[in-house]
């Protein structure tokens, strides 16, 4: 695994890169920079290894940034985030619009090397097109949940916010219950529970 922190504040890239790449808008923007560099030149040492072809590899980011783009700068799309596949072999091709999280990443990669056992995940195969994908992620003091065409915030007892984020990306139009949200509602208080219990019992592992 390879973590680079050069896009975190202060936003600084190494000396000898300073003025390289271009300013941008906001200072993220040179790092980015100096980041699309160093991943080229990383594939191109990491393509002259014997084990490269036999490699799969998985690019992606720990958490977002505020955006210059405003369609981000609400509470469902200030969590997006790159998720990249690649094989060199080229057998993974195309995108997927459909939702993922990063707790897709390890039943996708097991599911890739053909993993034997058993195990324990909260995500989806993201290889497997049957799957009803969903995000969960906790904003403020509730946790959301974005399955379907509907984005919800439960605060543990009650939906306190919802929008249908398909019609409406921004989220500006509160539906204020105008939809039934039973099933999502089951699958969050289901996620919640099994989460905890299993945190409580130190039971986050398949037995």
């Amino acid at each position: 695994m390879l973590f680079s922190i050069s896009s975190h504040h202060p936003y600084k890239v190494p000396k000898r890169y300073e003025g390289v790449f271009p300013q941008g808008e906001i200072p993220l923007h040179q790092c980015i920079g100096y980041a699309d560099y160093s991943v080229k030149r990383f594939f191109e040492t990491a393509s002259k290894q014997s084990w490269f072809e036999n490699t799969l590899f998985v690019i992606t980011a720990d958490h977002s940034i505020y955006s210059t783009y405003q369609e981000y700068r609400n509470n469902m799309n200030s969590f997006a985030i790159p998720l990249l596949f690649y094989t060199p072999d080229g057998s993974l091709k195309g995108v997927d619009e459909r939702l993922a999280q990063q707790i897709d990443i390890l039943p996708t990669v097991l599911s890739y090397l053909n993993f034997p056992d058993c195990y324990t995940s909260f995500g989806n195969n993201l290889l497997d097109t049957n799957n009803e994908n969903y995000v969960i992620n906790y904003i403020g003091d509730s946790y959301q949940l974005i399955m379907n065409d509907y984005v919800i915030q439960f605060d543990g007892n009650k939906v306190v916010a919802d929008y249908n984020f398909k019609t409406d990306s921004n989220l500006k139009n509160r539906l204020n219950g105008a939809e039934d949200y039973s099933q999502q509602q089951d699958k969050l208080k289901a996620i919640i529970q099994q989460y905890n219990n299993r945190m409580i019992k130190n039971d986050l592992v398949c037995h």
